[in-house]
């Protein structure tokens, strides 16, 4: 499958569960939203206990719905699944941020605003951790 898109690149701060905070504003996005791991074939609905236990992936995909999952597979990017798959690139740099890449097919309202609120949810999650000390 060839994949195409618009890279956006968006920051957290290193300590982020960028994971979680990913699959919760995709599920806020798309209830009936599906995961899928680059490196695997099965689908896993977003609301699955299933992802609790999941690897925490570099690489994934999460589909507006199992349909359109399915489609993208058939298909590829087609006017029917325009916009309705991301495709996530979690960067670990090591410094003091990581990078999370969001592949998308066009920038429109709506996905502007699934970016704006990724990287709000990164920022609250940064302010809601526990302070990192130094060792004595």
């Amino acid at each position: 499958m060839t994949i195409g898109g618009i890279d956006n690149q968006l920051v957290a701060p290193a300590g982020v569960s960028t994971y979680a905070s990913i699959l919760a504003v995709c599920q806020q996005t798309w209830p009936n939203g599906v995961f899928l791991d680059a490196d695997e074939t099965e689908l896993i609905p977003l609301r699955s206990q299933k992802l609790a236990w999941h690897s925490e992936s570099d690489e994934f995909f999460v589909y507006s719905d199992r349909a359109t999952a399915e489609a993208w597979e058939e298909l590829g990017p087609c006017p029917e699944n325009w916009n309705r798959m991301l495709h996530f690139l979690r960067g670990r740099g090591g410094g003091p941020f990581a990078t999370v890449t969001v592949v998308l097919d066009e920038l429109t309202p709506d996905t502007r605003q699934l970016l704006e609120d990724l990287q709000d949810t990164f920022r609250e999650a940064a302010y809601s951790a526990p302070a990192l000390t130094g060792a004595a």
